[in-house]
């Protein structure tokens, strides 16, 4: 466009200004042909590599950075710095696309965090610990949205720095060749070009075969999922002549993809397509791992599930290759074991336990926690014969505590809730379920009964039953309702509605951005007086196959009687979880902020609680050194037992024992140890009250002197007091003479 100096497909080749790229000038283009930017003009390096003391060179792979500024933690920093220490040099570092942030606002912000990552590593390859860095693209690089635009920005400085097709790397004893994801991302569509699978077999036909060459693409060429990748099976007809191909991918970033830590090498097969056909290959081929870590974090299966974050190629003196994984903490995982074994909890997916096992031994399962209003249902994998490295995660139901007489509807517009005709949020709406409801039914019957205008709006559906208006509100390629006990995470409008579910959506309007769905565990609780209700925050996360799971939400705790009135109790959400204790009665909104997700909305309702009294134990006094543990009986039945706090603190099972007899507890002496001298407040939780005392700790006790010993100490310090005292009078009298 001679205006804009931009890509405009619009334009009518005859009007079209003269275009350059990395500053050269493009041939005049017939009527019929369309300008696409290539991104493949950079030059080519040809050096030696640098080997190792024993002979070997080490080269290092990673993708799928996904990396966002508005998060502290670079995955890239915290895995190089870690993986650094065990392997030293790294003679070339190659990235296989999608770089920056997937949830990027506009492609400026998406190169901004690519260059963040150039930021890193551009001082670590200047230093020589790396020798070169090489990038290629992924699709998120070409994408309009939730990427790069490349076709519209490939003349961003950042842009221009990646690599898409060609030799990239060429050195004596081995060379990087990158095939990136091209122009078909920009149409959001996945796999290789005619074009591009014919570059690399004229290439191959004349390059070397005597040294290893590593072709850096972004998707692969195996089946998973919904998966297929375009011209898949051409791309594997070029390679396989080739057997010193290594042929590296990503893209996936899902342990359900179990092609990810696994290692092909030629005469392997690979499954091709959804019927399960599989196919031999006579080239090297494995993932660089899964560099992202926050965007799908937690995400039941997503790239957190993932162990090897990213790839260490050993090229040894001898010319063999040798594939070791690392995780992100830097523990190796190696080709044929021992295999890393990781048990994670389904609901915070934090590591419960991890261990290397040798080959066909049985892995020993954890111990599994306990979360409020989630059943465990069991592993979601087997672990008795170990054979290749693995997430084990424990699965857990949701409890549905909803009345089943209704369907409950939450609303958020940007971060807030949504308000109604009256000005009440849409927060837990209540719609009568009827039999064959459907998910739009439900918002239709809401929009009948709590739309601000006398004239209520339809609400429509796009194809796929997405919601693309609701509320007189357009939403574009359309709003989803998202609801847990749900395998994808969300509903089409035309599904039938869950009785007693809770739906969530968050909508956009002209002035409110699109926010991630969110809420909290439980939705809707009874209460009582001192009595702490613990609670999880938690918000949708979008996954690699495009449904949706919940992951914890950190936050600050918001409580008010209404959404106008909220006060910061200066809790913090952490890991999602949280306990609230409130000391009047009433019906309370607890909220939850983050910034980038919708608030989390909840409603306590408060009764007075029980006040427990002792029967024994109330107001102890106990010795250091001394005495022993100190018990604690209350007029309560034992199995509405709850939790035991000494000064607001929590305290674990090992301070404490609890019995029954009505309900006893017993602080034991190593915990009463650790308490500073004076008194304490205990505090005895039951599920309906509390019972709460003081208790006493004194100092250590020793071996009491003799009557004797006690009697010439008096005499002694009174004799010394006198003295003092008289000294003092003297004193006194002389200063008093001297100033008159």
């Amino acid at each position: 466009n001679a205006e804009t100096k931009k890509f405009d497909e619009s334009v009518d080749i005859a009007d079209a200004a003269t275009i350059t790229i990395y500053g050269r000038e493009m041939p005049k283009l017939a009527k019929e042909e369309k300008f696409i930017p290539d991104g493949s003009d950079l030059p080519t390096v040809t050096r030696e590599a640098v080997k190792n003391a024993d002979g070997s060179i080490t080269l290092a792979f990673i993708t799928d950075i996904h990396y966002s500024t508005d998060y502290a933690q670079n995955n890239v920093q915290v895995w190089y710095e870690n993986v650094s220490q065990e392997v030293g040099y790294i003679d070339a570092l190659g990235s296989l696309g999608d770089m920056g942030s997937a949830y990027s606002s506009t492609p400026e912000i998406y190169w901004t965090n690519v260059q963040a990552v150039f930021d890193y590593l551009d001082p670590v390859v200047a230093s020589g610990a790396i020798g070169n860095a090489i990038y290629t693209f992924g699709n998120h690089e070409w994408y309009p949205s939730a990427g790069g635009d490349f076709m519209n920005n490939y003349e961003n400085p950042t842009a221009k720095r990646l690599f898409r097709v060609g030799e990239a790397l060429v050195t004596n004893d081995y060379i990087i060749y990158c095939l990136g994801a091209g122009d078909i991302a920009s149409r959001f569509s996945q796999g290789y070009s005619e074009e591009d699978i014919n570059r690399i077999a004229t290439y191959l036909s004349t390059a070397r075969t005597d040294i290893p060459i590593f072709v850096l693409t972004h998707f692969p060429v195996h089946f998973w999922g919904d998966r297929k990748e375009q011209n898949a099976d051409k791309l594997i007809d070029v390679l396989n002549n080739y057997p010193n191909v290594v042929l590296l991918w990503g893209h996936n970033h899902s342990d359900f993809d179990e092609n990810y830590d696994m290692l092909y090498r030629p005469g392997d097969s690979i499954v091709t397509d959804l019927s399960g056909t599989t196919r031999e290959i006579n080239f090297t081929y494995m993932s660089a791992g899964s560099m992202s870590d926050t965007e799908y974090t937690g995400a039941y299966g997503g790239s957190h599930s993932v162990l090897g974050k990213g790839l260490i190629v050993t090229i040894n003196s001898n010319g063999s290759l040798t594939f070791d994984y690392y995780t992100l903490e830097g523990d190796k995982m190696q080709e044929n074991g021992p295999y890393l074994v990781e048990f994670r909890d389904g609901v915070q997916y934090k590591t419960l336990q991890k261990g290397y096992y040798e080959p066909g031994s049985a892995a020993t399962a954890p111990e599994v926690p306990e979360f409020y209003h989630f059943t465990y249902t069991g592993w979601d994998r087997d672990f008795s014969s170990i054979n290749r490295h693995m997430v084990v995660v424990a699965d857990y139901d949701y409890e549905v505590l909803r009345d089943e007489n209704y369907v409950y509807l939450t609303i958020t517009l940007g971060n807030e809730a949504l308000l109604d005709k009256d000005g009440d949020p849409i927060v837990l709406y209540p719609v009568p379920y009827t039999e064959n409801m459907t998910v739009v039914d439900a918002y239709r019957a809401l929009q009948q009964a709590a739309y601000p205008g006398e004239e209520i709006p339809e609400i429509t559906l796009t194809s796929r039953g997405y919601f693309s208006n609701i509320w007189g509100k357009d939403q574009g390629n359309g709003a989803l309702a998202l609801c847990l006990n749900i395998d994808d995470g969300y509903s089409a409008g035309t599904d039938l509605a869950l009785a007693g579910n809770c739906y969530y959506m968050n909508i956009i309007d002209e002035t409110h951005e699109a926010k991630t769905a969110s809420f909290l565990n439980p939705e809707e609780t009874d209460a009582y007086t001192g009595v702490a209700v613990p609670m999880a925050a938690l918000t949708w996360v979008m996954q690699p196959s495009y449904t949706f799971r919940p992951t914890p939400m950190n936050g600050d705790v918001y409580v008010g009687t209404t959404l106008d009135a909220l006060t910061d109790t200066g809790i913090d959400a952490v890991d999602g979880n949280f306990e609230i204790t409130f000391d009047e009665v009433g019906t309370y909104y607890v909220v939850v902020k983050q910034d980038g997700a919708a608030d989390a909305y909840a409603i306590v309702h408060v009764a007075k609680g029980t006040e427990y009294g002792f029967l024994e134990g109330a107001n102890s006094t106990w010795t250091k050194g001394k005495d022993g543990d100190l018990t604690f009986r209350i007029a309560g039945d034992f199995a509405k037992f709850v939790s035991v706090y000494v000064d607001g603190k929590k305290l674990t099972s090992s301070d404490f024992a609890a019995k029954e007899g009505s309900t006893i507890v017993v602080l034991n002496k190593d915990y009463l140890a650790k308490l500073t001298e004076g008194k304490h407040e205990l505090v005895i939780t039951m599920s309906d009250g509390t019972a709460k005392t003081e208790f006493k700790v004194k100092g250590t006790g020793g071996v009491s002197p003799s009557t004797g010993e006690n009697v010439m100490l008096v005499a002694v310090s009174f004799g010394i007091s006198a003295l003092c005292l008289a000294a003092l009078i003297v004193l006194f009298a002389t200063r008093k003479r001297k100033d008159y």
